[in-house]
Parts: structure tokens; sequence; C-alpha cells
């Protein structure tokens, strides 16, 4: 069998890519069990950093070595704590410490203590009203189907707006009194992400908490569609005229992952992986490590600490750069 070094003293880490690996035939041996230094992570960038670790991991046992660096970015906190991620927990990475850094963070944050009146939050861009008109009587069928689901209260007893005006833009459905907004994307938004994420932004810079969905999730599986919005209604609180009521639960952020594969010449390959979701406070679940608690990834209702191994494997940063590893070594083999 294959021997593959996982350069990390990270036991979470070790045992997340063994599992990654095992199927491969790859047999794993971690750097803390060859008693080798861990090294101080110094570079600015996460490849910087994977290398730091992969590199002279390879060398030091004469065999190819995969180290990875990895942390939760919060485009909020301009992008922090990034490759500062364990060192929030401080010296003994203590992750309980670093997750009340981040709700603190984000509570400080001035922009999310200002009021925020009636007026203001209902602002919007005059030219959108017609607009917003033939919107709503050229309705997509997933929007008709939503629609007449959500209409006259029968959801929490919450009332929606369809197409409404807010700011430069037309929302497909709002609820005012729990600030949620509920969108729906077709096939053509893959084209669009730029736009749909400056969108969602400025919805959630003036207190609002946005979720998704795509056009046949609402045609094929209403119930579940259904579902999710009543959970967001339940636990998102009637607010006063005041921003951020929310804050910092749906917070946008993203976990990064760069996989370094060294070799015992020093030679390297770097392979990176994102995944995005939405911050929750407090805590849930205790699997996972780190910042799993907090992060609900994208089309998630859970966080990735509520989530088995099994299932976390299956769509994280990690399990996407390794794919990414899975590819090369078909063409590339250890």
């Amino acid at each position: 069998m294959k021997k593959l070094l996982i350069a990390t003293h990270n036991q979470g880490k070790v045992r997340e890519l063994g599992e990654l690996l095992e199927p491969l035939g790859i047999n794993t041996i971690s750097a803390a069990g060859l008693n080798l230094p861990e090294p101080e992570e110094t570079a600015d960038t996460f490849h910087g950093n994977a290398k730091l670790k992969s590199i002279p991991a390879a060398i030091a046992a004469n065999l190819p070595a995969l180290a990875d660096d990895s942390g939760l970015c919060i485009p909020a906190l301009d992008g922090a704590p990034g490759i500062y991620s364990a060192r929030w927990g401080g010296e003994n990475k203590d992750f309980a410490m670093a997750i009340e850094r981040v709700k603190s963070e984000l509570s400080n944050l001035p922009s999310y203590q200002e009021g925020l009146g009636e007026v203001q939050y209902r602002e919007f861009n005059s030219k959108n009203l017609y607009r917003a008109k033939e919107l709503r009587t050229n309705s997509t069928e997933a929007e008709k189907k939503l629609w007449n689901r959500i209409r006259n209260r029968q959801i929490n007893d919450c009332k929606f707006r369809r197409q409404e005006p807010l700011g430069n833009y037309i929302v497909d459905f709002i609820c005012l009194e729990k600030k949620l907004i509920i969108e729906l994307d077709g096939g053509q938004h893959q084209d669009k992400i730029i736009n749909d994420n400056q969108r969602t932004k400025y919805l959630e810079s003036i207190g609002y908490q946005v979720i998704r969905f795509w056009n046949n999730e609402v045609i094929e599986n209403i119930e579940a569609v259904l579902e999710v919005i009543t959970q967001h209604l339940n636990t998102s609180p009637t607010p006063p005229n005041r921003r951020g009521l929310l804050w910092p639960s749906g917070a946008k952020a993203y976990f990064i992952c760069v996989l370094s594969l060294a070799q015992p010449d020093g030679s390297s390959v770097e392979f990176e992986g994102r995944i995005d979701g939405t911050l929750t406070f407090p805590p849930r679940g205790k699997n996972g490590f780190g910042y799993d608690p907090i992060f609900i990834p994208e089309r998630e209702s859970r966080t990735f600490g509520e989530m088995s191994q099994l299932e976390k494997n299956k769509s994280n940063h990690r399990a996407d750069a390794f794919d990414k590893f899975k590819k090369y070594l078909l063409k590339k083999p250890l």
C-alpha cells in the first residue's frame, strides 16, 4: 500500500484526510506520529502556509507529504480570521474562545449598531415600481407556485409581499416583520454570481436575512422549501426598526482549504477548495472541529457541527480541494 505523510498535528484534520484517502488505497501517517516539529505558519496566504508544512515534512521523512492550510473567512470582517483562524483561539487553540471572538468582532461592527428607521429601511428606487408591477404580472412558474403557498399569511401568520422594490433592487419575496427575503434562482444565475453576491451583501447590510432556492427545488419539492422557510421564520424574531437585530447570525462566511502535496525533492503542487455559507450563534452540534458548530453551508439548515463526518466529507472545502487532488493523482500517482 502506498504511504503518504499527513503533515499536520491537528488530529481532526488527520482523521478527516485519512478517511478521504482510505478509499484510494493510501496508508497515512501523521507528522505527530513521526515526532516531526510543528512549523510556525508565517506566510501571508493559505497557499504559502500549506507549503511551509508540506515541503519540510516531505524532506525530513523522505515521503510524499500532504498538508493543508484552511480557515474561516468573513467578508464583513475583511476576510478575517482567514489565515489566523487557529490563532484566534490563543496559544491553546481554544476554538470556543475563537468562536466567541468572531461573535464579538461582528457584534461590534459600527454599521450594525446604528438605528434604522421605518422610512430608511423601506427606501427604494422609484423607477423600479413599474418594473416590479411587470414582474408580478409575468411571474415564473416557480414564483407562482411559491406565492400560492405563502400568500395571505399561510405560514406562521407572516405577511409576505412579492416583487417588492428595496434599495436599487426588486426582491422576489419579502416578509417585512421578520426581515426575511426569499430569492428564487434559475439556471441563468450561474453566470451572475458576482451580481447576486453584491445584491445579497447590500440586503444583509440593511438588516435582512436572505435565503435562496433554485426554481427546480420549488417546482419539484415545494414541501421541503416551505419547511426551510418555516425554520427561518421560527428563528427570526420580529425586529424593531433597528438594523442588525439578528446579527451576527446570518453573516456570510466561507471556508477555504489549500492542500499542498510535496515530494522529498522539495517540489510541490497545490489544490484549493472553498465552500460558502452563513454563521449562526450560539454554536450548534458537537461533531467536527474548529468553527464547524457555527457554520451552515449553502443549501443546508444544519451546521457542520450537526453533521456526521460522512455527510460533511461529501461537501466541504476540504472535500472540494481533495477532489482536485484525486484528479491529479490519476495523472501522476504517488
